[in-house]
């Protein structure tokens, strides 16, 4: 199983469509040595919503498509 599988999908409290879910983020820039810093101000999502969720921060090695989750990433790793 691909580890960040277990922390489940998108935070999306009101079931909007990929690229709207709340828990999307600003993309990260990452520079060419492998350092990132990130501040980013958020109005999708509440505390209280927060509250309420184990949540993770996932960030993908690659540029996010704003799309599904490739079919390479199926739940047995394969």
């Amino acid at each position: 199983m691909a580890l960040f599988t277990t922390a489940g999908g998108h935070f999306n409290p009101t079931d909007e469509t990929h690229s709207k879910h709340a828990g999307d983020m600003p993309p990260l820039y990452v520079k060419e040595d492998g350092t990132a810093k990130y501040t980013a101000t958020l109005d999708n999502m509440t505390i209280d919503q927060l509250k309420k969720e184990e949540l993770a921060v996932i960030v993908h090695a690659n540029p996010d498509n704003f799309a599904n989750i490739p079919d390479r990433y199926e739940a047995n790793g394969e």
